[in-house]
């Protein structure tokens, strides 16, 4: 289990990193994140987004007779979310990217935007100075915030045996879709680095 900060109660100081390793994803190294503090030591940095006036495009309303077919879906694309699958323990893992746009006017999400700019900064310049480096800072999730789009992991589970059961929550009705929106996290894994540049690696997910 993770436990999920406030974005007002991040403490640079806090802060831990792991090993550093090859990055597999771009050329460069990467560091995880150990966020701890006198009681308890968190795996990443979990922080809750308390985002407001949020709307999902397109988002699929469950009707009685609705079902979907999902067995052996890899990289397919349903209604503006991406959606790949894979087996795990005799289970087929569902994982979906729903964009998420929210208003970058209303004053809640300019104060939460303000506050998750910060901590990125922090998190690189405090990186930087423990590692004594002097590189360009790359503010990925500052550009994606302020584009007021965001794509948000979710995954999902079902039984491959009942192979026409619906996949969970492709389909919702209001309710779930505002109980999506109260449950978005961010979570910040760790540092990446390369010759020239450095900067966090994060998700949206639920």
């Amino acid at each position: 289990m993770n436990l999920i900060c406030d974005v007002n109660m991040f403490q640079s100081n806090s802060l831990n990193f792991l090993d550093t390793k090859k990055n597999m994803v771009i050329d460069g190294v990467f560091t995880k994140i150990i966020y701890s503090d006198a009681t308890v030591s968190l795996n990443g940095l979990y922080l809750h987004c308390p985002l407001e006036s949020v709307s999902i495009p397109n988002f699929p309303i469950s009707s009685s007779n609705s079902q979907h077919r999902f067995a052996g879906v890899s990289n397919a694309q349903t209604r503006n979310q991406i959606v790949s699958s894979y087996q795990e323990n005799g289970r087929t893992i569902v994982t979906k990217k729903i964009p998420f746009l929210f208003s970058l006017t209303n004053p809640n999400n300019i104060h939460f935007i303000k506050e998750l700019n910060r901590i990125e900064h922090e998190i690189i310049e405090f990186y930087k100075d423990f590692f004594k480096i002097n590189k360009v800072n790359v503010y990925s999730l500052r550009n994606q915030l302020k584009s007021g789009n965001i794509r948000v992991i979710q995954r999902s589970e079902y039984d491959i045996s009942h192979q026409t059961s619906p996949v969970n929550n492709i389909q919702g009705t209001l309710e779930q879709k505002h109980e999506m929106v109260k449950s978005l996290i961010i979570k910040i894994s760790g540092v990446w680095e390369n010759e020239m540049n450095v900067g966090v690696t994060f998700k949206f997910q639920m």
